[in-house]
């Protein structure tokens, strides 16, 4: 599992991705235990490491023309645990999980512009895992995320 550290704003820009993944019907649940070079589970693809250079982590390469999502993973080790600030950009729609947990929900925009979504969490002491699920709209698949100390800052 990948390890991420915030940068000094919060950003997160390393992630573990899945291949694209294929339209389905009903409810996806978020993967667990994310491991690079790992199956995402049967026939869906390995886990892959992704850095950013930007600050929008954007997935669009590794599209190839096809899938309706991709999931992204980082485990977040606090120190101290709390309350936090998780605040999410993108062209697209998102689903965001801690611990398998849904903690923000940010649809598709009804325009072709980014928009944001942001929630409070409670980060235990010690590690979480961020799970999030980006849709692809338009050939395009990215977000930016960023979480910081503070719920209310």
């Amino acid at each position: 599992m990948l390890e991420a550290e915030p940068g000094h704003d919060g950003l997160l820009t390393w992630w573990l991705v899945s291949p694209p993944q294929p339209a389905t019907t009903g409810e996806i649940k978020p993967p667990q235990n994310a491991r690079e070079n790992e199956p995402l589970s049967a026939g869906a693809g390995k886990w892959s490491l992704h850095i950013s250079p930007a600050r929008f982590v954007d997935f669009r390469e590794r599209l190839r023309g096809g899938g309706a999502y991709v999931w992204a993973a980082a485990r977040i080790h606090s120190q101290t645990g709390g309350k936090r600030k998780l605040r999410a950009g993108s062209y697209c729609g998102l689903r965001v999980y801690q611990d398998g947990k849904l903690v923000l929900d940010k649809p598709q925009p009804s325009t072709p512009y980014s928009d944001e979504r942001s929630s409070e969490i409670d980060l235990p002491k010690g590690v979480s895992e961020l799970v999030v699920c980006a849709t692809v709209r338009w050939g395009f698949c990215g977000f930016q995320l960023n979480l910081t100390a503070g719920g209310n800052r």
